[in-house]
C-alpha cells in the first residue's frame, strides 16, 4: 500500500483508511500532511490515524473533534472511528453510548459509506458491537459481491475468507490466497491463523513468515502458546524468545496495541521465556489499555485485583480506579464474569456514580444474564438471613409464597419489621435485575430486638443507612408491588446477592463456618433437597466404607463423628490417588508441581486438566455437583471454585 498519496475527494484517498494495517502504514510524511490539512478528507485521515494510535485524554479528543467535523462536512466513513469511540466510551464525558454507534453506523450506511458498509460485514462475522453473529450470510453478501465485481478491493476477499473460516477451513485458505494474489498482504496474516487452527505447523510458518515479510503489524503479535515453546530446546527456545522480543518491540513501534497486550502477558505468567515481573507487565499493559486494546484492561484490573497489596505504592490503585478498569474491559466487550460481578459490586457500593445510569442501562442485566445462563437450580427458592456475626444461612422455603408468622418463627420472634426501601436496598434490588422482575429487595429484622436486647447486626445496621442500629438476624426475601412477600428463586441469585451484599458491607458478609452452622441448629447452609438423595445408598456402601477406613487413618474424627477440614500435600504422581481418597467438599488438596521446565509456566487452568474428570467425580461422590465448568456446590450447598479446593504448588 503506498503510502503517500494526495488528499482527494474519492475512493482512492478513502480506501487508505478501510483497515487498520493499512491506516498504520502511513508514513509520518503523510501523517504530517494529513495533521496540517484544512481539508475535512485530511481532518477525516489524520482522525483515523489518531484513533489506532491516541495514547492520551488530549490526542483522543483531538480524534473525536477531527472525526466530528470530517463527519459534518460530508465525510460519510468518519462516522465510523467516531461510532465506535461512542460505543467504547473513549469520547468527551467518558461514557459508553451504544445506542449512538448504532445511529451513527445506520446514517453512515444509508448514506453510502462503503467503510460502514465494510465495518457492518466485520461485526457481522463476529458479533462485534452488539451485532448478531451470522457468518454464513457475510458469506454470501461477499460472494455475490465479488463475483459480480472481480476487481473489487481485495480486502473484500479476505473478509470472505474469514468469513467461511470456521465452517470451511480449506475453502478459507483458497480465498486468502486468492486475496493475496490480488493485493491484499493481510491474507497471509488469516492464512497462517488457519493453518495454525487446523494443526499444520509447517505451513504456518510460512504464511507468517509471508506476513512479516509484507509487514502486515498484526503478524509481529503473533500469539505462541508457552506449552509449545515447553517442548523446543533450550537453543530452540532462545531463538524463539529473541524473535518474540523483537517482534513485540517493532509493532509496539508502529502502535500496535495488541503487542503491548502480549507483551504485559509474557512478563506476568513469565512465559515464552520471559522472566515474571509483575511491574513491567503493568507498564505494558497500561500502554495497551491506552491505545485502545481489547484485553488489556481486563488482565491489568485481575492484577490489581489479586496483587495490589504487593505492588510498590506509586503502583497501587484504590478500589474506584480498579472498578474503572473493570468498567472499561467491559466497554471492549470482555463480558468475562469476573468483570461484570466486579463492575455489579462497584455500582452497590456506589464506587462509579458518575457510569451509574451506563452501568444500569447496560451491565447489571448482562451481568445476571451471564451468571444464570447455565444455572441448573433456578427453581430453588430460599430467604437468606444474616446473623450479627455477619455470617448468612440459605433457608430453603420449597414455596413461592411466603407467610410473616412464617419468617417470625424461623428467628424466634413474635413479629417483624420490614425495611421495605433504603438507598442501598435499591441499588442491591436494581443490580440483580429484580425491578426488571417487578420485585423490591426487602429486609426483615425482629421488632422486638431492642426489647429483648439482641444484639448488633452491623450488616442490617448498614443496608438501612439511616443510623438506627438493627438487631438480631436480618431475612432478606422479595416483595411485589403489592408487598406480598415472595423468596428468592434461584441458586445464583441468592448467590450473587451474597456476593453483593459482602460488596456493600466492605465484607461484613460471608459464608459460616461448621461451628456457626451448629450453632444455628443446622448442618448444611441450605437448599437441603439438593443434597444427593443416593449418596449414602447401597451401591456405593462398599466405596464409602473404603474411604472412610482411607480418612480416618489420616485424620480422626471430630466429637461429633464429622471429618475436619483437613489440608493433604501430595506429589504430581500420586495425585490420583489422592482424590480417589479425599474429600474436596470439604478437604484442600495440593498438588507439587514437579520441577521440570514443562511445567515452568504452566497456569493452575493448564496444570488442572489432567485431574479435571477425577475431580469433579470427587466432588459428586462426595455430595456436590459442578454447576459451571469451574463452580461446584459442596454437600452443604456452598457455591466453591474448584481451584480453591485442587491447588497447586
Amino acid at each position: 500500500m503506498t503510502t503517500i498519496f494526495n488528499i482527494t475527494h474519492d475512493r482512492e484517498f478513502l480506501k487508505n483508511f478501510m483497515t487498520k494495517q493499512r491506516t498504520l502504514s502511513l508514513s509520518d510524511e503523510m501523517v504530517e500532511r494529513l495533521r496540517t490539512s484544512d481539508d475535512p478528507y485530511g481532518a477525516y485521515g489524520y482522525g483515523s490515524w489518531l484513533f489506532y494510535t491516541a495514547n492520551s485524554n488530549e490526542l483522543r479528543k483531538s480524534a473525536e473533534i477531527k472525526l466530528l467535523w470530517a463527519a459534518t462536512n460530508g465525510v460519510h466513513d468518519a462516522y465510523v472511528p467516531l461510532a465506535r469511540m461512542y460505543f467504547s466510551g473513549t469520547v468527551e464525558g467518558n461514557k459508553a453510548q451504544p445506542e449512538v454507534f448504532a445511529a451513527m453506523m445506520d446514517n453512515a450506511y444509508k448514506l453510502g459509506s462503503e467503510m460502514a458498509q465494510y465495518y457492518t460485514l466485520l461485526c457481522t462475522i463476529y458479533g462485534f458491537y452488539g451485532f448478531e453473529a451470522k457468518p454464513e450470510l457475510v458469506a454470501d453478501i461477499l460472494k455475490g459481491h465479488i463475483d459480480k465485481h472481480p476487481e473489487s478491493d481485495p480486502i473484500y476477499w479476505t473478509l470472505y475468507g474469514r468469513a467461511v473460516k470456521e465452517s470451511a477451513p480449506e475453502q478459507a485458505i483458497s480465498i486468502f490466497k486468492e486475496a493475496i494474489e490480488h493485493g491484499d498482504p493481510e491474507g497471509y496474516y488469516y492464512l497462517a491463523v488457519t493453518y495454525d487452527e487446523m494443526g499444520d505447523k509447517a505451513q504456518t510458518a510460512k504464511a507468517l513468515a509471508a506476513a512479516k515479510e509484507h509487514d502486515v503489524l498484526q503478524a509481529f503479535g503473533w500469539y505462541t502458546s508457552d506449552e509449545d515453546f515447553q517442548q523446543l530446546s533450550p537453543s530452540e527456545q532462545q531463538a524463539q524468545h529473541d524473535m518474540t522480543d523483537r517482534d513485540l518491540h517493532y509493532a509496539m513501534s508502529r502502535h500496535m496495541a495488541l503487542a503491548y497486550y502480549r507483551m504485559g502477558v509474557n512478563l506476568y505468567y513469565g512465559s515464552l521465556g520471559y522472566e515474571a515481573d509483575i511491574v513491567k507487565a503493568i507498564h505494558y499493559l497500561m500502554k495497551g489499555c491506552q491505545l485502545g486494546d481489547d484485553y488489556s484492561p481486563s488482565l491489568l484490573a485481575s492484577i490489581y485485583l489479586y496483587h495490589n497489596d504487593e505492588l510498590p505504592d506509586h503502583l497501587k490503585v484504590n478500589r474506584k480506579q480498579m472498578a474503572k478498569l473493570f468498567l472499561q474491559a467491559l466497554r471492549m466487550e470482555d463480558y468475562d464474569t469476573q468483570n461484570l460481578e466486579q463492575v455489579a459490586r462497584a455500582y452497590v457500593e456506589d464506587l462509579l456514580p458518575e457510569h451509574k445510569e451506563e452501568i444500569e442501562r447496560l451491565w447489571l442485566k448482562k451481568y445476571m444474564e451471564i451468571t444464570t445462563a447455565n444455572e441448573d437450580d433456578a427453581e430453588a427458592t430460599a430467604v437468606l438471613q444474616v446473623y450479627p456475626q455477619g455470617f448468612y444461612y440459605a433457608r430453603d422455603v420449597a414455596s413461592d409464597n411466603l407467610d410473616t408468622n412464617d419468617v417470625s418463627a424461623w428467628i424466634d420472634a413474635r413479629g417483624l419489621d420490614i425495611v421495605h426501601y433504603s438507598d442501598l436496598l435499591t441499588r442491591l434490588t436494581r443490580a440483580l435485575c429484580l425491578d426488571k422482575q417487578g420485585y423490591h429487595l426487602a429486609m426483615a429484622v425482629d421488632r422486638d430486638g431492642y426489647a429483648k436486647d439482641l444484639p448488633d447486626n452491623m450488616t442490617g445496621t448498614i443496608i438501612y443507612g439511616h443510623g438506627q442500629e438493627m438487631r438480631g438476624t436480618m431475612v432478606f426475601f422479595l416483595e411485589d408491588g403489592s408487598y406480598n412477600i415472595k423468596p428468592l428463586k434461584g441458586l445464583m441469585l441468592v448467590y450473587n446477592l451474597t456476593q453483593l451484599l459482602h460488596a456493600a458491607t466492605g465484607g461484613l458478609v460471608r459464608m459460616p463456618t461448621s461451628e456457626e452452622l451448629e450453632s444455628i441448629g443446622v448442618d448444611d447452609n441450605g437448599f437441603e433437597e439438593y443434597d444427593d438423595p443416593d449418596f449414602s445408598s447401597s451401591d456405593d456402601e462398599g466405596d464409602t466404607e473404603n474411604m472412610e477406613d482411607i480418612e480416618d487413618a489420616e485424620c480422626p474424627k471430630s466429637s461429633d463423628g464429622e471429618l475436619p477440614a483437613q489440608e493433604l500435600h501430595v506429589l504430581w504422581t500420586e495425585a490420583e490417588k489422592a482424590l480417589l481418597s479425599c474429600n474436596l467438599c470439604r478437604d484442600t488438596l495440593f498438588v507439587k508441581v514437579p520441577d521440570e521446565p514443562q511445567f515452568a509456566f504452566r497456569t493452575s487452568e493448564e496444570l488442572i486438566e489432567p485431574f479435571k474428570d477425577a475431580a469433579e467425580e470427587n466432588i459428586e461422590r462426595n455430595g456436590g455437583y459442578m454447576i459451571d465448568e469451574w463452580q461446584f456446590v459442596d454437600y452443604r450447598q456452598q457455591p466453591m471454585h474448584l481451584l480453591s479446593r485442587l491447588r497447586f504448588e
